[in-house]
């Protein structure tokens, strides 16, 4: 009971449209009130209760994304993170594709983010589970890519259709380094056919920026915080 999801819109056709949401996760302790998720996800990894805990995390975005029926677009997404420890429970495919079904929802509809801080090894279990899960619509995407070496790894070695750029290239004093590397990452997607998303944009000129450099997918709190 203390655990709840909040959703923070993904922002499409340069702010004129709401294409998908991501799920976020929220603790708010009985005691000490709420808990960052980087307290939580590290401690429900550390306890051995991940897979379980992204199961429930899982199922209760899958169950938003079913009461929205009819109220947005069909191919309205719902991101979910995921961790290397659901990966590497070899029914993990099984049981999002249960998750899915039980919901009456279409593979389309769910996304399923890959965190570029994560330590995911490319080995046959985990490459066969997300290409399953790829080929029979759900998406892939690369959640903070940036400047970390497993980026372009990942980028490799997975079915990805989607990467998420990174705060970390969107703000700071490196503005002209950080534009020159987006840029390319831009033109990279654009080359292997994998869409992008803007993340951490908080001002009308960061995305008057962005949209000059031919970015049309966007995330942030000039658009919106995450919402219950």
């Amino acid at each position: 009971e203390q655990i709840y999801m909040v959703y923070q819109p993904q922002i499409s056709e340069c702010g004129k449209s709401v294409s998908g949401v991501e799920a976020l996760l929220r603790w708010k302790h009985p005691i000490y009130g709420q808990i960052s998720p980087v307290i939580t996800i590290p401690l429900a990894e550390e306890l051995g209760i991940m897979k379980h805990l992204g199961l429930v995390i899982l199922s209760k975005a899958c169950r938003q994304r079913a009461a929205w029926k009819g109220i947005v677009e069909s191919n309205f997404s719902m991101a979910v993170n995921i961790v290397p420890q659901q990966l590497a429970d070899p029914q993990f495919e099984k049981h999002v594709f249960e998750i899915i079904d039980t919901n009456g929802l279409t593979p389309e509809m769910l996304e399923l983010e890959i965190t570029e801080s994560t330590m995911l090894e490319p080995d046959e279990n985990t490459l066969k589970a997300l290409l399953g899960m790829r080929l029979n619509g759900i998406g892939i995407a690369i959640d903070d890519f940036g400047m970390g070496h497993t980026s372009f790894r990942y980028l490799r070695s997975f079915p990805v259709n989607k990467i998420k750029i990174d705060r970390s290239l969107t703000i700071g004093d490196a503005r002209k380094v950080n534009d020159e590397i987006i840029k390319s990452v831009l033109e990279l997607s654009k080359t292997l056919e994998i869409s992008t998303i803007i993340e951490g944009v908080e001002t009308k000129a960061q995305l008057n920026r962005f949209i000059h450099m031919g970015c049309t997918n966007f995330q942030g709190y000039l658009f919106s915080r995450p919402l219950t």
